[in-house]
């Protein structure tokens, strides 16, 4: 009887343990974020360790991550203001918190200076893109996880990337080819669709035609906390600035044009809170040229933001559409070690005079 009883004390203190260890949450992150993984998976286990070799510290997190002369038209400066407020509403051991943080990219912007509070346990990068990641140990109380930055963000667009030019080699240009998650290049609605095997002249030519396709066959719908991914998008003929993104990128690959997803944020948006999306593709002699046919296709002003011309209203954060470094997941990821933390984001900037 005793046995008994003491295997039952056990039992029950192990279900405890067990059902208040750590758990991963990721909320809403952009226009339309990745499907969450399972909130109720238990994770006993610090993530893995992400490498280092490329791991910086301030200020060389600050240097450019693309080439050293970055200086661009037109500049704008800005006061960029990053806040999470986390929300510890019982016990919780531990949290990581690793956020997105502007970084410097050639002729787009370039950042005067940044300040954290609480201070990051490091910066890191991983290809273009830049990280804090936040150790807390122990929180007693709510707290928020500040990231105010001073940039200076460009005017570049189709228009100044044709009057630079850019004859600089670039790297690999492969991975910027590949079917990847939501970017389903392989799919008949992409690899069948006729323009991909239209032939043009020049390539601008048929970038115009692959852009204007999905202003024509697309329409701005409400936000989706889901992405849906090109082809589909291209089905349901409906999406938001990830939609949008997503089948410019696809139907760019699939026409053999190198292409990537631009992750950050739009000044001028309706919800600064959500995030944006919009693409990037390379082109021979210019380099990587933005494009955003979500703001175009639902604006109706005139030479505001068209095929050619983007305004310096764009914070960069990110070139990955799926990121290991965020768990897959956009802007910021957190694990915790205890009762379920909520993470509020809040974004705000001031243009300088």
């Amino acid at each position: 009887m005793n046995r008994y009883f003491k295997f039952q004390v056990f039992l029950i203190l192990f279900l405890t343990v067990v059902l208040t260890s750590s758990c991963c949450i990721i909320p809403q992150l952009m226009c339309s974020q990745i499907d969450p993984l399972p909130s109720s998976s238990p994770q006993t286990e610090p993530p893995p360790p992400v490498e280092t070799e490329q791991a910086v510290s301030e200020p060389d997190a600050l240097e450019d991550l693309e080439e050293k002369s970055d200086e661009g038209l037109d500049p704008r400066e800005v006061y960029f203001n990053i806040e999470y407020s986390v929300h510890v509403p019982d016990k919780t051991d531990k949290i990581i918190f690793v956020s997105t943080i502007p970084g410097n990219y050639s002729k787009r912007q370039k950042v005067l200076d940044i300040q954290y509070s609480p201070r990051p346990s490091r910066i890191f990068t991983r290809g273009q893109n830049k990280y804090a990641e936040f150790m807390i140990e122990e929180p007693l109380l709510d707290f928020t996880i500040n990231i105010a930055s001073r940039m200076i963000l460009y005017d570049y667009d189709l228009v100044s990337a044709t009057s630079t030019r850019n004859n600089k080699p670039e790297g690999d240009l492969d991975e910027y080819l590949n079917e990847e998650k939501y970017l389903d290049i392989d799919d008949p609605v992409i690899a069948d669709n006729p323009l991909v095997n239209t032939l043009t002249e020049h390539p601008l030519d048929k970038i115009r035609m692959l852009y204007d396709y999905v202003l024509d066959n697309m329409s701005y719908d409400t936000y989706n906390p889901h992405s849906l991914g090109a082809a589909e998008a291209l089905k349901t003929g409906k999406g938001d600035c990830t939609e949008y993104t997503d089948a410019l990128v696809a139907l760019s690959r699939a026409s053999g044009f190198p292409a990537r997803f631009v992750e950050g944020y739009y000044l001028f948006g309706s919800d600064l809170n959500n995030g944006h999306n919009w693409a990037e593709v390379y082109l021979n002699r210019y380099g990587w040229v933005p494009f955003d046919p979500t703001i175009d296709d639902s604006n109706k002003i005139s030479g505001y933001t068209t095929f050619n011309n983007l305004q310096n209203t764009y914070v960069y954060l990110s070139f990955k559409r799926n990121d290991p470094a965020l768990s897959y997941y956009h802007f910021y990821y957190y694990r915790y070690w205890g009762y379920n933390i909520e993470v509020t984001k809040n974004i705000s900037y001031t243009l300088t005079p």
